[in-house]
């Protein structure tokens, strides 16, 4: 990516290739264990999570401060989604879609308030942009391959 249109653009699309992956699915099903300990539900919560975290490292980003997500060591990221996740089981799907749009609509209002020349190669905004993207494409396809195992 070489700026922020292009980055809207990705996190849309990528937006859109996880409600065509969850489109269809019975509500009763949405709440299930299908990863592990977590449902479709918790891993919307969990998508809804990262970018509410990245908000907040945006406007740091901003202002010339080290982002949080700097400072999170990978063997940690483990750890978070666990504490995360122990608040975020409770919430109802309705609650959990709604976060998953709300916290996309906060970090493109955040994007957008950033200079162009972030998306420069090695920039954190960049990264931390493509770190969403990645993360969210591999849980759409997570998604879509459950739903072929269970006929759905």
């Amino acid at each position: 990516m070489s700026d922020k249109s292009e980055a809207i653009a990705a996190l849309e699309t990528v937006r859109g290739e996880t409600q065509d992956a969850i489109n269809g699915i019975p509500e009763e099903k949405m709440t299930v264990a299908a990863f592990g300990s977590w449902s479709v539900k918790d891993v919307l919560c969990h998508l809804a999570s990262w970018e509410q975290f990245a908000v907040p490292d945006l406007q740091r980003i901003s202002r010339g401060h080290i982002p949080q997500l700097a400072t999170l060591r990978l063997e940690e990221v483990d750890d978070w989604n666990v504490g995360l996740m122990r608040s975020r089981n409770l919430f109802s799907l309705p609650q959990a879609m709604f976060e998953l749009e709300d916290s996309r609509r906060q970090f493109i209002d955040a994007l957008n308030a950033q200079p162009e020349g972030v998306f420069a190669a090695g920039q954190m905004v960049r990264m931390l942009t493509d770190g969403l993207l990645n993360g969210e494409k591999g849980h759409a396809a997570d998604i879509r391959e459950w739903r072929q195992q269970e006929g759905i």
